[in-house]
């Protein structure tokens, strides 16, 4: 990769100096000056809603497939009880 700019790399390393400097007071709008609410117009940001929605339909999907393996676990277990050969015992009732 070659630079037009033999001093491209000095610039960079000043720039991330004075990054460095900075304080990290709001996240990353200390970096961002265009994100603070007086920089001028910024698109309206969407409600964070839609990730929790998102976690919610993915743990009430895994709980369903949860329940639909244990509904058919459970089934095969009573259907393996069930073909058990039967064993008859005879006890004599007079007993000494």
């Amino acid at each position: 990769m070659s630079d037009s700019d033999p001093h491209a790399g000095e610039d960079l390393a000043d720039w991330l100096q004075e990054v460095a400097k900075r304080p990290w007071v709001s996240g990353p709008l200390s970096i961002n000056p265009s994100g603070l609410p007086g920089a001028g117009p910024t698109a309206v940001q969407a409600p964070r809603l839609r990730g929790h929605i998102q976690n919610g339909r993915d743990l009430v999907g895994f709980a369903l497939l949860t329940i639909a393996y244990l509904q058919y676990y459970y089934l095969d277990v009573m259907v393996q009880i069930g073909k058990l050969d039967k064993v008859v015992v005879f006890v004599s009732s007079t007993a000494a």
